[in-house]
């Protein structure tokens, strides 16, 4: 939540730290060092409050990559974002979302 109670707003390609223009491999470069980073089970030694941003941050990371790692979410995050709209910090779960070979 932002100081004036409103969701916070995140862009998938600054939690990543890419540009709009990365390729497939940038985007999943940045993914892998993102969440080696942040991922919970290296943050053992330290504070309750850094292993709960970590957490958040590793999450963010993870949602952040499903839409840009796929073109079709890629495309349609894009054309949102051309419209001035950005994802809200809770990124819907793809979860249910079955991947066919």
């Amino acid at each position: 939540m932002s100081s004036d109670g409103q969701p916070r707003r995140v862009c998938c390609y600054e939690v990543l730290g890419v540009t709009r223009v990365a390729s497939e491999a940038q985007i999943k470069k940045a993914y892998r060092r993102g969440a080696l980073k942040n991922h919970p089970d290296k943050l053992s030694g330290k504070s309750e409050t850094e292993q709960a941003e970590a957490k958040e941050r590793f999450t963010e990371i993870g949602q952040a990559y499903a839409i840009l790692s796929d073109p079709e979410k890629r495309r349609l995050y894009d054309i949102g974002e051309s419209r001035g709209r950005s994802l809200p910090a809770r990124l819907p779960s793809t979860s249910h979302l079955h991947h066919f070979a």
